[in-house]
């Protein structure tokens, strides 16, 4: 599940910044709790390609990308998309960045999706 309960940094600034964000972009946090297929989260290949599934359903390229035991890191044009598992919990903290918002929650839905997480 996509926790809403971490919002954007726009509900914590003063107007400018806010400002800011709309033309610069957002970066948005989710914590996804209760995943059933936590060996995905053990598995660091699986992980990353988990999260390019979640990319390519937005039609989204992924131009560089880093990954070491639990933890992936994709860049796509103009933003990210991070994962930091942490299997023995069921749970996987995940941030992203886009000048677009609607479709960085939809990757993160879909990435939520993937990993089955209730």
């Amino acid at each position: 599940q996509v926790d809403d309960s971490l919002r954007l940094a726009q509900a914590h600034v003063v107007p400018h910044e806010a400002d800011l964000a709309k033309h610069v972009g957002s970066h948005l946090l989710a914590n996804l709790i209760g995943i059933q297929h936590a060996e995905v989260l053990r598995d660091t290949a699986a992980l990353t390609e988990a999260l390019e599934v979640a990319m390519r359903a937005e039609n989204v390229e992924v131009v560089g990308s880093s990954a070491d035991r639990g933890h992936s890191f994709l860049a796509f044009q103009g933003g990210h998309l991070a994962v930091h598992a942490f299997p023995e919990e069921g749970f996987a903290a995940v941030d992203g960045f886009s000048s677009e918002e609607s479709r960085m929650r939809a990757m993160l839905a879909r990435f939520a999706t993937t990993l089955n997480a209730s």
